[in-house]
């Protein structure tokens, strides 16, 4: 629960559309995986009621990252094959998103949803992006672009993101936080898989993860099309936990050296897939300073990789690897 409240409260930090498409993808896909069953197989998801409250949910962070965050809007990219629209050229903000249509047969498009106010059109809402003030600009109000009720909806949501997802609640502190960043192609793939975290003295997988990546396989690539998927896995709350003296690193760095590995199992079961086997496979550990408030965004600082942590280890990202995230210099830290 904390690690899922942690990486849900990190999207309203991400201040790049992509990059929290790409975060929110990833919680996304861990429900489908997690779960199981015929929610871990794309043909047959749809058919599991939880997938709808599942979307429902998905739908519910879009517009709550939308107010917190306009005006971001989608980098084009190449588009992945449909059954409408085929696989070529470029997804945009104005690719029909077939089959949604208008009362008038027009198909709807990204731009017309990219403010959270666009779900009032369509007749409803959530309680943490419908504070009294904005209920009239669904309703026409022609001082909808009122600045003081934009910023008093804003503000609301922030309260509410604070309050369900922040350490403590959003009690302002300032903190050194840390993370496991996964990148892989799913092409290396046949079947949706997880690739699950540990911090364990013995090196046992029975403790439990720390945190699991998803393998979501939807459909097969196409040319131009990137595969590779991108996770976040915090670390603090699990370090916290296992009561090392400070979140520094001369005090993580030794501990995740010595305890932190990863494997790789299939969705629905404990089979194991062998984590060498999988050649795109990169885990790196880094930190970055957080700040929280009630009524603020949370604000993340610049990351710093720790390569002496998974150098050695099966997909570990080492020195002179190229970066999987925009960081600062790595800083050195001695086990003594």
């Amino acid at each position: 629960m904390l690690l899922r409240k942690q990486q849900t409260v990190d999207l309203f930090a991400i201040t790049d559309y992509n990059r929290f498409q790409t975060q929110l993808e990833s919680i996304h896909d861990s429900v489908h995986v997690i779960v199981g069953g015929s929610m871990a197989v794309i043909n047959y998801a749809a058919f599991d009621p939880i997938f709808w409250l599942h979307h429902c949910n998905v739908d519910r962070l879009m517009a709550m990252y939308q107010n917190i965050q306009p005006n971001k809007t989608m980098t084009p990219g190449p588009r992945s094959p449909t059954l409408a629209l085929g696989g070529d050229g470029n997804d945009t903000a104005s690719t029909p998103l077939y089959p949604f249509r208008h009362p008038d047969r027009d198909e709807w498009t990204p731009d017309e949803l990219m403010s959270y106010t666009s779900i009032f059109e369509l007749g409803y809402s959530y309680p943490e992006v419908q504070p009294k003030q904005v209920v009239k600009r669904a309703k026409g109000d022609p001082d909808h672009r009122n600045t003081t009720t934009q910023r008093a909806s804003r503000n609301h949501t922030v309260v509410q993101v604070n309050s369900l997802y922040a350490p403590d609640n959003g009690t302002e502190q300032t903190r050194l936080e840390w993370s496991v960043v996964i990148l892989v192609d799913t092409a290396d793939f046949n079947e949706s898989c997880r690739i699950m975290v540990f911090i364990s003295p013995a090196q046992n997988a029975t403790d439990g993860p720390v945190g699991v990546a998803p393998i979501f396989i939807r459909q097969a690539g196409s040319s131009g099309v990137d595969t590779h998927v991108n996770t976040t896995i915090p670390l603090t709350q699990a370090l916290k936990d296992r009561g090392l003296g400070s979140l520094q690193p001369d005090q993580v760095v030794p501990t995740l050296k010595d305890q932190l590995f990863w494997i790789i199992e299939k969705a629905g079961n404990t089979d194991v897939i062998p984590v060498d086997s999988i050649p795109s496979l990169r885990v790196a550990v880094f930190s970055r300073e957080a700040s929280y408030a009630t009524n603020k965004v949370p604000t993340k600082g610049d990351s710093t990789p720790y390569y002496d942590v998974t150098e050695g280890k099966p997909g570990g990202l080492k020195q002179g690897d190229p970066p999987i995230l925009k960081v600062k210099p790595v800083t050195e830290v001695s086990d003594s």
